[in-house]
């Protein structure tokens, strides 16, 4: 029943209340230091263990291990379930619980409908162009700019006839259609009048479709040179601009394997470049390219090529993708860059200069690599020390947002070749940075500079991380612990969840059968089915789920720890110090399975690397001629022969 509530309700109820006040009308609070402190009211005890901590709106008793936010504390305390403690809430903070149900299927039947509203919408913008009395001006503008009737149809593009009423007149003929015209955008009211108006008029039409080539809203342009050239629907419940992509679904449906993307301007860019037989370009809406793109983008391709125009701004918009690019760089994906010549974009330069020009300039563009180091070259002197000193810090700091990974490394090696500077000492410098960056939040600040009640051990075979204890209220002074590490994983984890893109393979771990390493495993695919949620929100979603919420003391104890705590937060997660836990664990549990199993776990990969093809020879060796041990030296040996050929075709 809990499900039927949706979950934005659920987060904003919990962003409206205080737990402080929630628990304090039921039980008396004591404020000791940052938190507040009582006996807990789960279990008898003289001494309080109960604390409450108003930064993270969290609750744990150190005595009974309970603990979780608002809503697990009313359904601990008042003994009620899910759906009755966010009424409780509800009625403290004022606001109505949605009628799930009614909700849920009013949200999806009007979603249905807008789709519905807009595919007319778009049939309507087609059949002008073929049928209108003002069409030929239109048509005559489309084969000025080289476009076939063929690559028209495959794109949808449509006309808008002048008139203030075309669609309102053809589309729009009930109430509820132009209430629902009006929601997608289509019409426009006008200000101080209930008259209602098409939004676009006299301009050729683009239809801007999803991954299911549903039709969720329109770009259009002018067929002179009246301002403004273009203009988009406006975002609704099933357009955000943000995070499409026109021409995607097209590419996707002319390609079946893209080996790589080109990202360009405008609407035009894509289409020209379509029609001269290059179909895997695509084209935001108008924003710059954001994280959103570019996840959807590597979902489709491993490489992506930005196309700019050669001028100050198409620079500018470069340096703006290079930033946003390296957060999502992940080994195996690659970007470059491509600067078109003489105030070109591509729909010029292909006409102009054909599309073997236009290929060998794909084929020239600049690794970002490449790019990144002259960018980040400009008005730096590296013949002299300061120059050498500043260019290493500039760098270092945006290195320090690539994931993870090998790609990450070679950037400090190539960084350390050109500066002189050792690469150890580089590392060091991101350390540094991490701990004084305030741009960017910190995962374990402080593991460079680790408290003096305990350490951190970090790149070491031992299987313990040594940390302190929050205090419990009026106890004992804080005590060490031994934290395995995929407790300190978990912990991570908890409280810092961006910290999950960083992690791409989890086979090994679910070789394992240890319920902890289970529960880390699910807690990081939940924070990547559901990237924007905090801590709050992801230990309410759990309570929620009869699945999940058994787990929810487990994870809230970590909460409160004082390693993760702020004490020890220096404003930069210290992604690095996770994932060297993570290999740890990985190794640990990975020299622990049979060599059978070790070897299907490496032939799942793709392509191998150098480690897990010495790896695969060890088990060769080691592996016996009977079965199942023979079925598996022959994909092993299969494989080392591929990865062998592909290897010389590289060369």
């Amino acid at each position: 029943m809990s499900g039927l509530i949706p979950q934005h309700f659920i987060d904003d109820l919990l962003s409206r209340i205080d737990i402080v006040d929630i628990i304090g009308t039921r039980i008396k609070l004591k404020k000791t230091g940052k938190n507040y402190s009582a006996c807990c009211p789960f279990h008898d005890e003289k001494t309080p263990s109960f604390s409450v901590a108003q930064d993270k709106q969290f609750y744990y008793c150190f005595g009974c291990s309970k603990g979780g936010s608002a809503l697990n504390f009313i359904m601990e305390f008042d003994k009620i379930d899910f759906v009755a403690a966010i009424e409780v809430l509800s009625a403290i903070a004022g606001v109505q619980v949605p009628s799930a149900k009614l909700s849920l299927k009013n949200d999806d039947e009007k979603r249905k409908s807008l789709y519905s509203t807009l595919k007319q919408c778009d049939n309507f913008y087609r059949l002008q162009l073929r049928t209108h009395k003002y069409s030929a001006k239109a048509t005559s503008y489309l084969k000025r700019r080289g476009l076939s009737g063929q690559i028209a149809a495959k794109y949808g593009i449509g006309f808008a006839p002048p008139g203030w009423d075309n669609l309102l007149l053809n589309v729009g003929l009930d109430t509820q259609t132009k209430g629902l015209l009006n929601e997608s955008g289509m019409i426009v009211k006008k200000r101080d009048e209930s008259k209602l108006y098409d939004r676009f008029r006299n301009r050729i039409i683009f239809p801007i479709r999803d991954n299911r080539g549903r039709t969720i809203g329109f770009g259009a342009r002018v067929m002179d040179d009246s301002k403004p050239k273009y203009i988009n629907s406006p975002e609704t419940p099933i357009f955000v601009k943000g995070r499409e992509l026109y021409g995607l679904y097209e590419a996707r449906r002319e390609l079946r394997n893209m080996p790589k993307l080109l990202l360009v301007e405008g609407y035009f860019d894509v289409i020209a470049l379509a029609q001269h037989d290059i179909n895997n370009a695509v084209a935001t809406l108008g924003t710059s390219i954001s994280k959103h793109h570019l996840e959807k983008i590597f979902r489709n391709t491993s490489e992506i090529v930005f196309c700019f125009d050669g001028d100050i701004a198409g620079r500018a918009a470069a340096v703006r993708a290079l930033d946003t690019t390296l957060t999502e760089l992940h080994d195996g994906l690659t970007a470059r860059f491509l600067f078109l010549p003489g105030g070109h974009d591509p729909d010029s330069l292909i006409r102009d200069r054909g599309k073997k020009f236009f290929m060998n300039l794909i084929e020239s563009s600049l690794p970002l690599s490449e790019f990144f180091f002259n960018q980040m070259m400009n008005e730096i002197d590296l013949n002299s020390a300061d120059g050498k000193a500043k260019f290493s810090k500039k760098c270092a700091s945006h290195i320090n947002k690539i994931p993870h990974g090998v790609f990450k490394h070679l950037m400090l090696e190539e960084l350390a070749q050109r500066t002189g500077v050792p690469t150890d000492d580089l590392k060091y410098l991101i350390s540094e940075n991490n701990r004084n960056n305030s741009e960017y939040d910190s995962a374990i600040g402080g593991l460079m500079d680790p408290p003096s009640t305990g350490t951190f051990v970090n790149n070491s075979t031992k299987t313990t991380y040594e940390t302190t204890q929050l205090e419990a209220p009026n106890q004992k002074p804080k005590r060490k612990l031994k934290l395995s590490p995929i407790h300190y994983l978990t912990g991570l984890l908890i409280n810092y969840p961006n910290l999950s893109q960083h992690v791409h393979d989890v086979s090994i771990l679910q070789q394992s059968e240890n319920n902890e390493i289970d529960i880390f495993v699910r807690l990081l695919n939940f924070i990547k089915n559901h990237p924007d949620y905090s801590t709050c929100q992801i230990l309410a979603y759990w309570t929620s789920d009869l699945e999940l919420k058994k787990d929810v003391d487990y994870l809230t104890s970590f909460t409160l720890d004082d390693m993760y705590s702020a004490s020890y937060d220096t404003k930069r997660r210290n992604a690095d110090e996770f994932c060297d836990a993570f290999d740890h664990v990985s190794k640990e549990l990975f020299s622990a399975l049979p060599r059978v199993q070790q070897a299907k776990v490496i032939l799942n990969r793709d392509p191998l690397g150098e480690g897990d093809v010495k790896q695969l020879y060890k088990i060769l060796f080691e592996l016996s001629d009977e079965y199942p041990e023979k079925d598996i030296k022959k994909d092993i040996k299969h494989k080392l022969v591929t990865t062998k050929k592909m290897g010389n075709k590289t060369k």
